[in-house]
C-alpha cells in the first residue's frame, strides 16, 4: 500500500460520518455516481495532494525513512462546516502514527493551515475550505 492510500484510509476512517468516501486526489469531480445516477458531487468532501518527498539517507545509502508533505483540504458549503471537518481530520491525524496494509506511518503532524475559497462552477455556490499541510514520517515499502 502506498502512503497516499494509507492517508486516504486514515482520513476516511476518522471522518467517515461526515465525508464517507468523498476524498479525492487534487480536485473534486464535478459529478459523482450515486446509485447509478450522476449527480453534482455533494459536500463536504476532502482533497489531498503530495507536495514533496524527502528521503533520509544514512552512511550506507537510503535508510527507507521518508518525510512527505501533503496538503489536505477540508471542503464544505459553509466556512463553519469546513472548519469543523478540518478539526476532525486534525485531531485524527496530528501527532499520531499508524500502520495500514503494511505501510508504517511513524508520525504525522500539522505544519500549517489556511482558509481557502473557490467558486463552484457546477452549482454557482462557493466552496469553503481549510487547507492543512501535514508532514508524514514513514517507512517506504519496497
Amino acid at each position: 500500500m502506498s502512503l497516499d492510500a494509507a492517508i486516504y484510509a486514515k482520513v476516511t476512517s476518522v471522518a467517515t460520518a461526515t465525508i464517507g468516501t468523498r476524498m479525492y486526489p487534487s480536485i473534486i469531480p464535478a459529478k459523482t455516481r450515486v446509485g447509478g445516477v450522476m449527480i453534482n458531487t455533494p459536500m463536504p468532501a476532502v482533497t489531498y495532494q503530495r507536495i514533496s518527498t524527502v528521503p533520509f539517507r544514512s552512511h550506507d545509502g537510503p535508510s527507507g525513512l521518508v518525510r512527505a508533505r501533503f496538503e489536505i483540504v477540508a471542503w464544505a458549503d459553509t466556512n463553519v462546516a469546513a472548519k469543523g471537518l478540518a478539526d476532525v481530520i486534525r485531531v485524527g491525524l496530528d501527532c499520531i502514527g499508524w500502520t495500514t496494509g503494511g505501510d508504517v506511518v511513524q508520525v504525522a503532524w500539522v505544519d500549517g493551515e489556511m482558509l481557502v475559497y473557490e467558486d463552484n462552477t457546477t452549482t454557482d455556490e462557493p466552496r469553503y475550505g481549510v487547507a492543512m499541510e501535514f508532514l508524514f514520517l514513514h517507512n517506504e515499502t519496497t
